[in-house]
């Protein structure tokens, strides 16, 4: 996992296409996916006995990129008066769909 966050396995390869060129430049985020992806793979034979063991089980990750951003008072405001006109349209009558307001009432604003 790490040659390929750092950039080892990177290179440019001739395709099968007439010009085609695969540009691969890895990097964490590639590794990752790779690791997640082999992970999924041997779960997956595990479950159906096709492998007794999971050799990516337990491999360190990196952290994958946190967001910051949080709504703003306007966006939230415009947020519930969908999910209002949404309830009262028929498109949605369970309060399970407000769920996603629940951090921001706990900060002490409300929906109405």
């Amino acid at each position: 996992m790490h040659s390929v966050a750092d950039g080892k396995t990177a290179g440019k390869t001739r395709t099968a296409k007439k010009r085609g060129l695969a540009n691969v430049r890895g990097g964490r985020g590639t590794a990752s996916r790779t690791v997640g992806l082999l992970g999924s793979i041997f779960s997956y034979a595990r479950r159906y006995r096709m492998r007794a063991d999971n050799p990516v089980h337990g491999i360190a990750r990196f952290a994958d990129g946190k967001r910051e951003r949080r709504l703003s008072d306007l966006e939230y405001e415009a947020l519930g008066l969908a999910l209002r006109r949404a309830e009262t349209g028929g498109i949605c009558r369970s309060l399970s769909c407000r769920h996603c307001l629940v951090q921001r009432r706990s900060v002490g604003t409300t929906l109405e």
